[in-house]
């Protein structure tokens, strides 16, 4: 039998960098390449073919003549499209920093670790600094898109998907660069982070913070405006569940990004109705201790009904 000996290459930009394995789904080529170029929101090339299937990874393999195989990377253009300049320079923004964090600011020392972890209290500091960092971009982007939502909330169905998507899209990528940001800055390693957190996942105080270090967390740490009341939080969250309710009657066998696109219609319809967006009902949610508070009782096991025929699990099962 003939070895193969041919070397799998990624260019991007001027720098070419070998991926350590033969990459054998498309899925594995866009982890590898991610890894090896630092690339985040780009996609892959093979002789002008976009890799985008297994079957186009499979077609360039038997296309490729040469000792190496060269990928091509190229970065997608700016996917905040709906946005305003604002919402799409901060995505740059973030996006530029996690390319390159070279001249981003460190602490003075790096953290002490024992047996490659953190200790509790500097775990949570880190992840407080973490929240800290992503708080401002959070409710500052949060705001344009509620916007930008509701000018197109059943008005133009196809845009008002993609504003919903850019949305998601913008939060991930404010929890990776803000990651890697805060890594940089107390000079964690690779993995110190994730290895620290299942150190001391039991830890009480620790899983307060993770909850805290949501997107759903950090949008529960704003202010509450002073009509919304814990009777008046309650109306709001039954007409949420009936919408929900209604809006499955009317939309079987839902695909996941529906699913997806309809927690967010259920926040802009929220909106519409009674001028809370969904930033104010995570604070009042979250002031008015909707998960322990037993004048929410009925109203809790509506939700996980609603959210059970949503998702198919209860949530329930998961405290």
């Amino acid at each position: 039998t003939m070895e193969r000996t041919v070397q799998i290459k990624a260019m991007y930009g001027d720098q070419v960098s070998t991926l350590p394995r033969l990459p054998t789904t498309a899925d594995d080529l866009l982890r590898a390449v991610a890894q090896e170029t630092k690339a985040f929101n780009f996609s892959v090339f093979f002789d002008g073919h976009p890799i985008r299937s297994n079957k186009d990874l499979a077609v360039a393999y038997l296309n490729n003549k040469s000792e190496e195989l060269m990928f091509e990377v190229k970065e997608n253009p700016n996917p905040m499209t709906q946005m305003d300049e604002g919402v799409q320079g901060m995505y740059q923004d973030m996006l530029n920093k996690f390319k390159d964090l070279s001249t981003a600011e460190k602490a003075p020392e790096p953290l002490p670790l024992q047996n490659g972890v953190l200790s509790k209290e500097n775990l949570l500091m880190v992840i407080n600094e973490l929240v800290d960092r992503a708080k401002a971009k959070l409710f500052e982007s949060g705001k344009k898109f509620i916007e930008k939502r509701q000018e197109l909330y059943e008005v133009d169905e196809e845009n008002y998907k993609a504003v919903v998507m850019q949305q998601v899209q913008f939060q991930e990528m404010l929890i990776v660069s803000t990651s890697a940001e805060v890594n940089h800055y107390y000079q964690l390693g690779p993995g110190v982070f994730d290895n620290s957190i299942n150190v001391h996942s039991q830890d009480p105080d620790i899983r307060k913070a993770l909850e805290n270090m949501s997107i759903e967390g950090i949008q529960a740490s704003g202010e509450v405006p002073e009509s919304l009341t814990k009777e008046k939080l309650k109306e709001v969250l039954e007409y949420s569940c009936e919408f929900i309710t209604k809006y499955m009657e009317e939309h079987q066998n839902m695909n996941p990004m529906e699913v997806l696109v309809l927690k967010t219609r259920e926040a802009d319809e929220v909106m519409k109705k009674y001028s809370y967006d969904e930033l104010e009902i995570s604070a009042a949610m979250n002031k008015f201790d909707l998960e322990n508070d037993s004048y929410f009782s009925e109203i809790r096991d509506r939700i996980n009904q609603v959210t059970q025929k949503l998702f198919g699990y209860n949530p329930q099962s998961f405290q």
